[in-house]
């Protein structure tokens, strides 16, 4: 029974936060390493990873409700 502690009435919500920083660093990452070699060649790839950025912290503050 201990080890569903973390996964009782609040639905999990004491892990999630670790998870979504997680998910939340490995987009930042990727976003990083995928605009480093992209910028001088595609000016407009900024904008569209902004907004995949946007959409993926929108997902995740979504996924738990304060």
């Amino acid at each position: 029974p201990a080890q569903n502690q973390n996964n009782g009435a609040a639905g999990g919500c004491e892990v999630e936060p670790d998870v979504a920083h997680a998910v939340l660093l490995t987009v930042v990452v990727a976003v990083v390493l995928l605009l480093l070699p992209g910028l001088p060649v595609t000016p407009s790839m900024p904008s569209e990873k902004m907004y995949d950025l946007e959409v993926a912290q929108r997902w995740l503050s979504h996924q738990c409700p304060p």
